[in-house]
């Protein structure tokens, strides 16, 4: 198991030629490279690069402040978001926060869809061994999102199918199961601008339509990812919002 460590503590610092309190790189920028950078292709995508986290830091952050219980990743070919959401309950697990912790992802292994096939499917391939904590669902995400209870999820990233259709679908199917504080993330929402094929944008702007939930889009992290929150008791309302909508 291991741990981000935090090492600006008090008696770690040091005092700076300004007279001020300078302290140590806050993130182990080792274990970055060495476990969470490590055969993770497509991390880039996020921002990512040797020794810095790009995107990772959010997922590792939302994680962690929402003190997320349950997480649930759709798509993921190099396995880099789900390390980073795992990677953030194992140190709350190891904090005492959380007493017990899951990370889901989910990949049906479709690359006639364009996407590619995941880079982990191997039983000795990195991300397994390193993090065999994650439980691995090799099914469509349609499939294996309505065998989670409504309410129960607090994290959701959606990074499969990214045509319109599909990443709609995944938000829709992901929404009723969120508990009340929990938030859902879209992964390229700038990608449209080399791939027409890419719809996640269109579900982004739609998104914005409503006054029901909140819409934080970074498009300039990596290939642009988007923060979702439905507000407190508006999930049906946004439902039926959706509902409204021509495909």
């Amino acid at each position: 198991m291991f741990t981000l460590q935090l090492i600006g503590t008090d008696d770690q610092a040091y005092e700076s030629q300004d007279g001020g309190m300078a302290a140590e790189n806050l993130l182990n920028t080792s274990l970055i490279d060495s476990h969470l950078m490590r055969e993770a292709p497509w991390s880039e995508g996020h921002g990512a690069a040797p020794g810095h986290l790009g995107g990772g830091m959010l997922y590792y952050a939302l994680t962690h402040l929402l003190c997320a219980k349950r997480c649930v990743c759709i798509g993921s070919g190099g396995g880099f978001v789900p390390r980073l959401m795992r990677q953030a309950q194992r140190d709350l697990l190891r904090a005492g926060v959380l007493e017990e912790a899951e990370t889901h992802l989910i990949d049906a292994n479709l690359p006639q869809s364009g996407w590619g096939s995941p880079h982990w499917l191997d039983d000795d391939s990195f991300f397994r061994r390193q993090f065999p904590d994650v439980t691995l669902h090799l099914r469509r995400s349609d499939e294996a999102l309505p065998s989670f209870a409504p309410g129960s999820v607090d994290y959701v990233h959606v990074d499969g199918d990214h045509s319109y259709g599909g990443c709609r679908r995944d938000f829709e199917l992901s929404l009723p199961l969120l508990t009340e504080r929990g938030v859902i993330t879209l992964h390229d929402t700038s990608l449209h601008e080399q791939e027409r094929s890419c719809g996640v944008h269109r579900v982004v702007n739609e998104l914005r339509r409503s006054r029901r939930i909140d819409v934080i889009d970074l498009p300039l992290v990596g290939r642009g990812v988007a923060i979702v929150r439905p507000r407190p008791r508006q999930v049906g309302r946004v439902r039926r919002f959706f509902s409204k909508l021509k495909p």
